[in-house]
């Protein structure tokens, strides 16, 4: 009865605090207005806050006429001005009130000539209800709203904070004085057998980098961290760099800002968000940027290397879990070579010197991997099981994608540790509700799951990220078809991918494996996690990116070794070191023509051509993606980012144009192009051809984002300034 008392007045306490902590972290704004216009001008509010951009587009409202009312919340730790941009605005809008919402009453802000501001050619007329009215013709106008304080009495914060420790702390000395009750007479022997691993383990460590090991591990990161950090100041500086899919500084900062909780969500896991929001915090603490104006400061540059050395940070320690790795399975000399080879691996040293997540997520799998490949080693190990666990949700927290790389490997674990159980003396079936590693697992799992994830501070949040996830987030990039014929052309070029990825010696050693006999080789215990990966992931999602094998190439990778090693137990003869040549070259050379063409992006040398020729009274009409586009910064001139309908049908001249042939060639005819701009008398003043053709050929069936480095593009100048 005192153990339910105490369950129920603890469920409550959370539920109390969670629910005050929710109200006390966010804000909300509601704008009651009216718009008068002739039908033809659909008008919406974006809002940008903080010391960088935060843009966020409201819904449209539902009728261009009459009034309406706009909520949404506002971050807690938001700068207090806010700006809002009324998009096509070609009539008049007449905001009547701002309400500001505060844990659960609404307060009205009042408008005065201290509250808002304007600029372009929109004008404010105060108005008899108290509102004011904007009047602006073709001029697109900002607002900025002075908001109230509202960050709440810290006092009463920290107050609940304490309580919420205290209510946690009492919860988890519940749990541990059940915990040690129910295995009190287990507890003796699963210790004896976690020290004893834990023992064997620093044993193993210290073999492995002993005298010469140790010089050849700091070489083997040393060429990791030059293979990856060579182009990492590629795109740099700009407020958003041209690599695909990186995470922005806007993004965690605004995570910082909403403490990852209260509703926050992304595309993306928190895990990494977590170490990136530490650098960019102690940043913000050492040189706070308030000064930053809208569109770009070199302050922001900073941030941008702080994400990208860590990622870079991630990159040298898979080289160094990978090397340990292979250690315990081979001799020094085949797991320098594997290593070595394993850096050059040809998605590898782009991405670990950008901001994306695959390598961050490949080095949390490669080092519950370790552990994976030393349970079965071991012939089974509740040490090796915990930190196998640990790690592998970590993974996931990192990346989602990740968790199919553990979906069969964790059933595959958990199943024997449970056959270990019931095959002991004494114990059967009905004993496994007992079984003290099993129950340590699953409680190692639960928690490194609840914090990592935020769940109690951030329930919504999870909610939200699971069901875009789960949704039809990847229905837009899917290649093939779910038939299957579809998945059968889709493995092809899968094979196709991993052999390119790996280089063709190493896949076919990959293959040869499969033939080798090893006292110490678990061949489909090794190659689950790749099995699981491609079923669950790949085959499901319907498309096959050249990142997506980077987890796959490190396995193959690691299969390899078993030929290796019986190369390198027979005379190392001529033929031999010709092999080493061939798997080694291919790798190295694609690597370096990657950094070699972020180093000489043709975005640098049109920027300097433009930046030499125009000035800033001038303007540029220019056709790229949008996180794509030449960099403001290092042009003098404006740039215009028009679309491919504004160029082929659109009558506006400019100083210069400059086309992204690469991304125009997606979904218009490049005969039309040159057409169109004859027609306007424009000539083509100079061509840039992809430097990625020395690196991928065209032939070849593989999706990456690497050709977007060094696209194509070309320069048009009006015919009279030949």
């Amino acid at each position: 009865m005192k153990v339910f008392g105490l369950s129920v007045t603890t469920l409550i306490s959370l539920f109390l605090v969670f629910l005050f902590l929710d109200h006390n972290r966010t804000a909300k704004l509601r704008i009651e207005y009216s718009i008068e216009s002739d039908g033809l001008s659909q008008v919406f509010f974006n809002y940008h806050g903080g010391f960088e951009e935060r843009y966020s587009k409201l819904n449209p409202i539902a009728k261009t006429e009459g009034s309406a009312v706009i909520e949404f919340e506002i971050p807690k730790g938001i700068d207090r001005t806010i700006r809002f941009d009324p998009v096509n605005l070609k009539t008049d809008v007449q905001i009547h009130s701002l309400f500001l919402k505060r844990s659960y009453s609404w307060s009205e802000i009042p408008i005065s000539e201290s509250s808002i501001g304007n600029v372009h050619n929109a004008t404010i007329v105060g108005n008899e209800s108290g509102g004011f009215l904007v009047e602006s013709d073709n001029e697109d106008p900002m607002l900025f709203v002075n908001l109230p304080d509202y960050s709440g009495n810290k006092v009463e914060f920290y107050a609940v904070g304490l309580g919420l420790w205290m209510v946690l702390s009492l919860t988890f000395c519940f749990l541990v004085i059940v915990f040690l009750k129910v295995f009190r007479a287990k507890i003796p022997s699963f210790y004896g057998e976690i020290s004893s691993e834990g023992r064997d383990l620093e044993d193993f460590l210290s073999r492995a980098l002993r005298g010469k090991s140790a010089f050849i591990f700091a070489g083997l990161l040393l060429v990791s961290l030059f293979a990856n950090g060579v182009g990492i100041h590629w795109g740099l500086p700009a407020y958003r760099p041209w690599a695909p899919d990186e995470i922005l500084t806007s993004k965690v900062l605004e995570a910082l800002d909403q403490k990852f909780s209260g509703g926050w969500s992304f595309r993306y896991p928190p895990g990494y968000f977590y170490a990136v929001g530490f650098l960019h915090g102690m940043a913000r603490m050492i040189d706070d940027p308030t000064w930053l104006d809208w569109e770009y400061s070199r302050y922001l540059e900073t941030y941008h290397y702080l994400t990208r050395g860590l990622t870079l940070l991630c990159g040298v320690g898979c080289t160094a879990v990978f090397y340990l790795m292979l250690r315990q399975l081979f001799s020094k000399q085949t797991s320098t070579l594997v290593t070595f080879l394993s850096i050059w691996i040809v998605p590898f040293s782009y991405f670990a010197k950008i901001g994306n997540l695959d390598v961050p997520y490949l080095f949390w799998f490669l080092a519950a991997y370790f552990f994976y490949v030393r349970y079965w080693l071991k012939g089974g190990n509740a040490f090796c099981h915990l930190a196998y666990t640990f790690f592998s949700v970590v993974a996931v927290a990192t990346k989602d994608q990740s968790a199919a790389l553990f979906f069969l490997p964790t059933l595959l674990i958990f199943g024997d540790a449970i056959r270990r159980h019931v095959s002991c003396a004494g114990h059967g079936w009905g004993s496994l509700w007992r079984s003290l590693e099993c129950w340590t697992v699953a409680l190692v799992f639960l928690l490194t799951f609840l914090v990592l994830f935020n769940l109690p501070f951030n329930w919504a949040g999870f909610q939200e990220h699971i069901a875009l996830i789960l949704g039809d987030a990847s229905q837009d990039y899917r290649i093939y078809e779910g038939s299957l014929r579809g998945h059968l052309t889709m493995f092809g070029t899968s094979l196709v991918t991993a052999l390119y990825s790996v280089g063709p010696i190493s896949f076919v050693l990959f293959l040869a494996s499969f033939f080798i006999r090893s006292k110490r080789k678990q061949l489909w215990f090794y190659v689950l996690p790749i099995v699981s990966y491609y079923l669950i992931f790949i085959s499901v999602i319907g498309y096959n990116y050249l990142r997506f094998f980077l987890p796959i190439s490190i396995v193959m990778l690691l299969l390899s070794g078993f030929v290796w090693e019986k190369l390198f137990r027979k005379h190392l003869g001529v033929r031999t070191w010709i092999l080493i040549l061939l798997a080694a070259v291919p790798g190295v050379y694609i690597n370096s023509a990657i950094s070699t063409s972020m180093i000489l992006d043709n975005r640098y040398l049109i920027e300097q051509e433009l930046d030499e020729r125009f000035s800033k009274d001038q303007e540029i009409g220019i056709f790229f993606a949008v996180n794509q586009q030449i960099r403001k910064i290092a042009v003098k001139a404006k740039f215009e980012l028009m679309t491919g309908s504004q160029m082929l049908h659109g009558d506006s001249s400019y100083d210069a144009y400059v086309v992204n042939l690469s991304h125009w060639r997606r979904g218009y005819s490049e005969e039309d192009l040159y057409q169109k701009m004859e027609e306007k008398g424009y000539a083509v003043e100079k061509h840039y051809p992809q430097k990625f053709d020395w690196v991928l050929p065209k032939f070849l069936p593989i999706h990456t984002n690497l050709t977007k480095i060094s696209p194509e593009m070309i320069l048009f100048y009006p015919k009279e300034q030949e």
